[in-house]
């Protein structure tokens, strides 16, 4: 399953979306499934963090924004509308029916020493640099210059993260960090 949600982050195209069907709510709810039944997160987490691709890349940058920041000023999701949907994906929500749960052990144990604010950080800087010279360039700069100011912000969101990862997610349906 590792390898498929890989090549689903390959293909992406795209930094920013509209509608809730779009493509980053497939492979984050497939990130969100995958820690509720594999115990090895760590095997998809390092190949996607460690990897240069574009389409890898962009996805970093899509995940890292929903802590970054609060959904009416997310600058890769459009806010929510009733006509068309939208919004940005929450990390947590796995499709599927095993949204009950918390997360396997293994996984959110890996998650609390490999999911900090500095963690978050130099993946900007990485990415900031995979993307140089490309259409993207610009954006994963914001996202870097953003995250000076608004890392005090990344740490509740990701102490959130774990605490609801950790319990039972089934009926939160979205930040309490706004």
């Amino acid at each position: 399953m590792s390898h498929a949600i890989l090549e689903k982050m390959s293909m992406e195209q795209h930094r920013s979306f509209v509608g809730e069907r779009s493509s980053p709510f497939t492979w984050i709810e497939a990130i969100a499934a995958y820690a509720h039944i594999f115990p090895n997160m760590i095997k998809l987490w390092d190949s996607w963090w460690e990897s240069q691709q574009t389409g890898h890349s962009l996805c970093k940058l899509q995940y890292l924004s929903l802590f970054m920041y609060r959904e009416d000023e997310n600058p890769i999701f459009s806010k929510h509308t009733p006509e068309k949907g939208g919004g940005a994906p929450i990390p947590w929500r796995a499709g599927g029916h095993i949204y009950d749960q918390p997360w396997l052990p293994d996984n959110i144990n890996f998650l609390k020493i490999n999911l900090t604010a500095e963690n978050v950080e130099q993946l900007l800087i990485k990415t900031s640099k995979a993307l140089a010279n490309t259409a993207d360039d610009f954006f994963a700069h914001k996202l870097l210059d953003d995250f000076q100011h608004k890392r005090w912000f990344v740490e509740l969101r990701i102490e959130e993260f774990l605490d609801i990862i950790s319990g039972d997610p089934a009926y939160i349906y979205d930040w309490q960090t706004q």
